[in-house]
């Protein structure tokens, strides 16, 4: 069986806690945003889900684990039997690394959790500090996280992705015009495309992922989209696009119609129009005689 790629941020909690995930969350918030890193914990897992297959899974694409250890947290049977065994074997043999945050005072000292690195120093519960201090701690995950080398830094004077040139091309052939450029980052970039429909133009909101895209690129796209006030969002990978965005983009009433997902061949099906081409050369081939020679042409779509 293949490995799977690690490659999610894993947030381990007790439910206990829910409020003090709630704040780590919305720290991250931004970064989720801009598709910079694909956050998961138990908030994801839709009814009738397998709950224990998902967090299975979840477990093995861990590429970080953030730990919010508390009193609750080392009570906790589940996260101390299933999810803290397999998080600390992935961290000795597989390359996970794990950040954990103290949360209130307890025995962590005799856990195996001592040994892995804490969010910041000196260790102190969170309970205690000020809402300005804790929110400074929190904030310090983000730069944890980015130490591991999971997030693309934003390009300055690097390289344009050659994925990000070969979509803006070919805009640029069928006649659709970049309006302006709200994101860059080494994995991700997003404009705004006017397309012309009639007399008036459409304007689309496209979210382009050097990748595979996942479902926080598309959380990004809506959030984007509704902020620019565009007609429609694109969603375009330059490899593949997971299930979950395709199903999230098809099944939830409020995105179909507006949202789409594709891939660059997908885009360059739905978008090209080679008619004119082949009529001409149809044309072409009567003129000189030869169509008894050559099969008739045609364009299609499937």
């Amino acid at each position: 069986m293949a490995a799977v790629e690690r490659n999610q941020v894993f947030i381990s909690y007790s439910h206990q806690d829910t409020e003090w995930f709630k704040r780590l969350s919305r720290m991250l918030a931004p970064i989720r945003r801009q598709g910079l890193i694909e956050q998961w914990d138990d908030t994801r897992i839709q009814a009738g889900q397998n709950w224990r297959k998902e967090i299975d899974l979840a477990l093995a694409k861990a590429k970080v684990a953030v730990l919010l250890v508390s009193d609750n947290f080392l009570e906790s049977d589940f996260i101390n039997e299933v999810e803290l065994p397999k998080l600390l074997d992935a961290a000795e043999n597989e390359g996970l690394t794990v950040i954990w945050l103290l949360l209130s005072p307890c025995v962590f000292e005799v856990t195996p959790i001592v040994n892995y690195q804490a969010a910041y120093r000196p260790l102190e519960p969170l309970c205690g500090m000020s809402e300005a201090q804790w929110k400074q701690k929190l904030k310090e995950v983000w730069t944890q996280i980015e130490a591991v080398g999971l997030i693309a830094p934003v390009a300055s004077t690097a390289a344009v992705p050659t994925f990000q040139v070969q979509l803006k091309e070919w805009f640029e052939t069928v006649g659709y015009e970049i309006e302006g450029s709200y994101k860059e980052t080494k994995r991700v970039f997003a404009w705004v495309v006017r397309i012309p429909e009639r007399r008036k133009f459409v304007r689309v909101l496209v979210w382009g992922v050097n990748g595979k895209a996942v479902e926080s690129d598309f959380e990004g796209l809506v959030s984007l989209a509704e902020a620019k006030k565009a007609d429609e969002g694109w969603l375009v990978a330059k490899d593949r696009m997971t299930k979950p965005v395709r199903e999230l983009a098809g099944t939830d009433p409020s995105y179909q119609d507006r949202f789409f997902c594709y891939t660059f061949d997908e885009v360059i099906d739905e978008t090209a129009d080679f008619t004119p081409y082949v009529e001409w050369l149809q044309e072409e081939l009567e003129s000189k005689q030869l169509e008894h020679y050559y099969v008739p042409i045609a364009t299609t779509k499937k």
